[in-house]
């Protein structure tokens, strides 16, 4: 995930219509985050992307979730929306929560916070 969290630092070039650094950086972001997800066993992944943010879902036994990224251009903070879904459509949700920090094990540190426990392990 550093390589994300460089490149949002660094910034992106706005602009109307999609850039090649963005997509680039979506294809990335894509890569990584699908490797993060499979280290808390979820599954049924999508990612859409949007003019400079990203949002998706997946679903970790039977609750579904749902992610968003805001536009890096003028949020650059690093931090990622997750809220509990009905299903793969659900864009309303449950109650907002935050990963403040996207990194290595984002989602284990997630996981483990809301449980209350360690029920995931950082490999």
């Amino acid at each position: 995930m550093k390589r994300i969290t460089d490149k949002i630092d660094s910034g992106f070039q706005s602009s109307s219509g999609v850039t090649s650094e963005w997509k680039s950086f979506v294809t990335k972001f894509r890569n990584d985050l699908g490797k993060e997800l499979d280290k808390v066993g979820a599954e049924n992944y999508t990612m859409s992307r949007g003019h400079f943010y990203v949002s998706g879902f997946f679903q970790i036994h039977s609750q579904w979730y749902f992610f968003s990224i805001s536009d890096v251009r003028h949020f650059p903070d690093k931090r990622m929306l997750v809220r509990t879904a009905q299903g793969p459509k659900d864009y309303t949700g449950g109650y907002n929560t935050y990963i403040t920090n996207i990194k290595t094990d984002m989602f284990v540190e997630y996981f483990n916070k809301l449980n209350n426990n360690s029920i995931y392990e950082v490999k």
